[in-house]
């Protein structure tokens, strides 16, 4: 099964005393991840102010860096029309990209998700569909692009722990009944984060972890950092049947 690691998100700098912004900062935690257990890294990387951008330089150094600290680790970063909300130039900042990473997320409840997704067809680089709802499941669907996909991310917003498991098993339920069958990977946000990955492991699919997602171990006391959350999921897997008891837990494609 697939662990990724889920670096640093939209929280902005002093959210957390280990939230990792530059480059250097990127790798160095990423290879710490992965050492814990991680087989893949999703990175929102930032400008010198530590905003997120897609600004080629600057996802060009993060990619670099992080595939040099860890060599052969699948890398993805985000697409978000937060990010930049002016489509013509977030496919331009995209198409500018030299150091590619292996798979960007592409939300399907953002606009110009077609667009985006043939450019990245172009570019060789692999498609994770963002999926809140329902409906972010059918555009999945009628998209043309649900054969074409890394896999699909089941993300539900709900706070809740009990509303996101339903959430979860809502859009789970939509994509088996529109034959949508990429790889499913599952996570959570905040205190619902632990329970959407339990049902996760109970369903056999992927997860991620990581300070974007949470602050917080299963016990609801902080986290040190991406490492100790990758490793509370590992256990958590192991313990759920889905990892070995012991050894190495082996690598995952892009």
């Amino acid at each position: 099964m697939l662990i990724k690691a889920c670096l640093n998100g939209s929280r902005k700098p002093g959210d957390h005393p280990a939230l990792p912004i530059t480059p250097a900062e990127l790798a160095a935690d990423a290879h710490r991840a992965v050492q814990a257990g991680a087989r893949a890294c999703h990175a929102h990387p930032r400008d010198q102010d530590g905003v997120e951008t897609l600004d080629p330089g600057t996802c060009d150094a993060a990619a670099h860096a992080i595939r040099k600290a860890s060599p052969g680790v699948p890398i993805g970063f985000s697409t978000a029309t937060w990010i930049e909300p002016d489509q013509s130039r977030r496919l331009e900042l995209i198409r500018g990209w030299v150091e590619r990473p292996d798979f960007v997320s592409v939300n399907f409840s953002d606009p110009g998700v077609i667009e985006l997704c043939r450019l990245l067809r172009r570019l060789g680089i692999g498609i994770e569909a963002g999926v809140w709802t329902v409906a972010d499941a059918e555009a999945v669907a009628d998209s043309g692009f649900s054969r074409q996909l890394v896999r699909v991310l089941v993300e539900p917003q709900d706070i809740g722990p009990v509303d996101a498991e339903a959430s979860a098993a809502a859009i789970s339920a939509a994509l088996d009944h529109a034959g949508v069958d990429a790889p499913r990977l599952y996570h959570g946000y905040g205190i619902a984060t632990w329970r959407v990955i339990e049902f996760a492991l109970e369903g056999g699919w992927d997860i991620r972890v990581g300070l974007e997602d949470t602050l917080q171990l299963p016990d609801a006391t902080a986290a040190s950092g991406n490492a100790e959350l990758v490793a509370a999921a590992v256990e958590m897997a192991r313990k759920s049947g889905r990892l070995p008891a012991c050894g190495d837990l082996g690598r995952s494609s892009s």
